[in-house]
């Protein structure tokens, strides 16, 4: 295959030789190093340029095709906000942040276009690259204790969001392959390209971001849409549809089940309760507080007197030190008694084995998330838990999901104060900063953050005139250039649109790197002018 790659070079000039070899390091980067996505993509605009100047393609290039426009438009947007910016410091950090809107689409449209072979290379060597980083991640994930990791969140080189949606394209990548799309993928054996789709989903239940594994869900459709759209017998259409169908009501029916176990009661009634602990202490009840860990109520049963005695005689970290997550032993240990179905005094502690004593130690608040890293119950769970104490108590602190509401009360607020216009591209902090103190919201200012949804912080930003425009510069070019006839771009496409709904994903450094990169490699480095790959049939 080696040889193979060698002769897509043989006729090229050494600048063009260089330029790819730029493209490709920047493409194995992604999931990778922010810093090697940065000086990757400046030097392939760079070599862009050089390449044009020096064959005297630059201006016919930006004089025939005004597509680059576009996307670069998007970039001035952010500009022009700095007109209604106090905050410049900000401001400007923003405008450095958001570059990627223009050095990347500026580097792949100056380019010489890029032959079918080279862009299902770069495809392979991100997929190569993927693969590496998932190998690597699942290791630590493995050893996380001795690499002294605290989370699941903490073993990625990149955000765990913006990597779940690299494996969620990677995975399509493949699944595409099948149809005999990339000359690359379909030298290997059908069998081995299967065991690589297995590994992708297990890793990207694997890192738990619900928000990957529900844009790849959503986006898995239109694959199976196209799927079908590709078969010729109809019963065997058929029958994939029933599958495909069956497959798409199970996540939702076990999320349904999973609520259902969470809302079960487990406990007798306080009048029927007993009062006293087994050395004759009475319990305390909190009746106000409905707080349960797997049905049982986390405030029943409590004996703090005889759990911090238990517990000092079993742990060197005592019964109100702070563990690292912020919480005190004697909170999580709480949860953690009450997870198990055990009462909160010293039988209950007693009970646990030495394993539950490390877990509470470790900060582990329920037994189930002592769970194989594939388990995918412990975060649904998890999820639930935020969104119902969230409703109950109205205190979003140390709860990612939470907060994330809180967030987008604060938006919508300064949404309805700043509709048309936005706040401008360096005011949204101190806006935020007002909006939650407006509501009342208690949220700890340390825990002040902003919207994670693409397209409402494009409106509290740029207003409702920069959103509807920027989202009509992406469509546009896309409807321009007839990529909608091409059904990997379609996947990607819609892998993104519902991923910006839970994070704004172009605005990290990543996650716009990887988005702006391949909109553009398909762009203007993929012929769709005859859609051809809507013909062919599913092939090993």
């Amino acid at each position: 295959m080696i040889r193979t790659w060698a002769n897509y070079f043989k006729s090229e000039n050494k600048s063009e030789t260089i330029l790819f070899v730029l493209l490709s390091v920047f493409t194995m980067s992604l999931p990778f190093s922010k810093s090697f996505i940065s000086i990757f993509s400046v030097l392939a605009l760079v070599f862009s340029i050089y390449i044009g100047l020096k064959n005297k393609t630059l201006v016919p290039k930006f004089s025939s095709d005004y597509s680059w426009v576009a996307l670069v438009a998007i970039y001035m947007v952010y500009l022009f906000g700095l007109i209604f910016t106090r905050d410049i410091k900000l401001g400007l950090y923003e405008i450095n942040k958001e570059v990627n809107w223009f050095v990347l689409p500026l580097a792949l449209f100056l380019m010489p276009r890029l032959s079918k072979q080279k862009v299902d290379l770069l495809f392979f060597l991100f997929l190569v690259s993927v693969s590496i980083s998932s190998l690597i991640s699942f290791a630590k994930m493995i050893y996380a204790s001795d690499a002294g990791l605290m989370n699941f969140r903490e073993v990625n080189f990149i955000s765990h969001i913006n990597f779940s949606l690299q494996i969620s394209f990677a995975l399509f990548i493949l699944l595409y392959s099948f149809f005999g799309e990339n000359s690359f993928l379909t030298k290997i054996r059908l069998w081995q390209r299967i065991v690589l789709v297995i590994w992708f989903l297990f890793i990207l239940v694997a890192i738990k971001s619900m928000l990957g594994l529900i844009s790849f869900y959503v986006a898995s459709i239109f694959y199976v849409l196209y799927f079908i759209r590709r078969m010729t017998k109809g019963k065997v259409r058929s029958a994939f549809l029933i599958m495909a169908i069956v497959f798409y009501i199970i996540p939702l029916v076990y999320v349904a089940s999973v609520t259902r176990t969470f809302y079960a009661h487990h406990e007798p009634s306080y009048e029927n309760a007993e009062k006293y602990t087994k050395q004759g202490n009475p319990y305390v009840f909190d009746l106000g507080k409905k707080d349960k860990e797997n049905g049982y109520y986390v405030y029943w049963y409590l004996c703090f007197e005889e759990m911090e005695n238990a517990w000092n005689e079993r742990s060197t970290i005592k019964f109100y030190d702070r563990l690292p997550q912020g919480y005190r032993v004697a909170e999580t240990l709480q949860r953690y008694l009450t997870s198990k179905g055990l009462k909160k005094d010293a039988e209950g502690v007693a009970a646990l084995s030495s394993r539950d004593i490390r877990n509470v130690e470790a900060g582990i608040a329920n037994y189930i998330y002592d769970a194989p890293v594939y388990a995918i119950y412990p975060r649904v769970y998890e999820t639930i838990w935020e969104i119902d104490k969230y409703i109950r108590t109205g205190d979003p602190n140390s709860q990612s999901l939470s907060q994330r509401f809180e967030y987008f009360k604060a938006a919508q607020l300064i949404i309805d104060k700043h509709f048309w216009i936005g706040v401008g591209t360096g005011n949204f902090k101190d806006a935020y900063y007002h909006a939650f103190k407006e509501m009342g919201s208690k949220l700890h200012e340390s825990n002040y953050s902003f919207v994670h949804n693409q397209y409402v912080s494009y409106w509290v930003k740029f207003g409702l005139f920069g959103l509807l425009f920027i989202i009509f510069l992406l469509f546009f070019v896309a409807v321009k250039k007839n990529l909608f006839r091409n059904g990997l771009f379609v996947l990607f496409f819609v892998l993104q649109l519902v991923a910006n709904m839970g994070d704004a994903n172009w605005e990290t450094h990543v996650g716009l790197a990887f988005f702006v990169f391949f909109f553009s490699l398909f762009l203007w480095h993929t012929d769709m002018t005859k859609a051809k790959d809507m013909q062919k049939s599913p092939r090993g």
